[in-house]
């Protein structure tokens, strides 16, 4: 981005190729949030996260191994 304070490496992985690889490894994802930043927007700062309630800072992801599960627990959703 022009104007940036320090240039910074950005790569770009779509989450199929993440997770696909997981996938094959025998993990399976039992959890996944996207939580937002619960601080009142900041007029301050404009680039502050909790100014953009639509737009989650992270994702969180749990994967489990599948293997370690009993089998009751996990619910498979047809690709």
């Amino acid at each position: 981005m022009v104007g940036q304070p320090t240039a910074h490496y950005l790569f770009h992985r779509p989450l199929h190729l993440i997770f696909n690889a997981a996938f094959r490894a025998g993990f399976v994802l039992d959890g996944l949030q996207e939580p937002i930043d619960p601080a009142e927007p900041n007029a301050s700062r404009w680039s502050a996260w909790s100014n953009y309630k639509e737009t989650p800072a992270v994702l969180v992801a749990r994967l489990r191994l599948a293997s370690l599960l009993r089998s009751e627990t996990l619910t498979v959703i047809p690709v």
